[in-house]
């Protein structure tokens, strides 16, 4: 059939193949590193996060400790405002003596709980 165009008049030529297997092969290896690259960031944002709740459960520990010391603070101060009695004072300045670096903490016995 002379007017009749088959569907092989177009015949696809092997360097056009080879540039389309090529370009295809780029993109693979392109999204491949894409992928590698954001495996990288999540993995280096996993580990911030994780020294971030390291940080967090370190300064909450040191926090409840100051609350706690706070609370026995007041008590010393309001036991000696209640009764009048010198021994909650002088509880009173010992506590805080280490804090202002007049003496040095007592050392921690086998025995303390910490």
């Amino acid at each position: 059939m002379p007017g009749a165009t088959s569907w092989n008049s177009r015949e696809t030529s092997p360097v056009r193949l080879a540039h389309v297997s090529r370009a295809i092969f780029a993109t693979l290896l392109l999204a491949l590193f894409a992928n590698l690259s954001a495996l990288l960031l999540i993995r280096d944002a996993e580990r911030a996060v994780g020294v971030a709740h390291l940080l967090r459960e370190t300064t909450r520990k040191y926090v409840d400790q100051l609350v706690q010391e706070n609370g026995l603070l007041a008590q010393l101060v309001q036991s000696y405002t209640t009764t009048a009695d010198i021994r909650y004072l002088s509880y009173y300045y010992a506590i805080l003596a280490p804090a202002a670096t007049q003496i040095p903490p007592p050392m921690a016995t086998p025995n303390s709980a910490t």
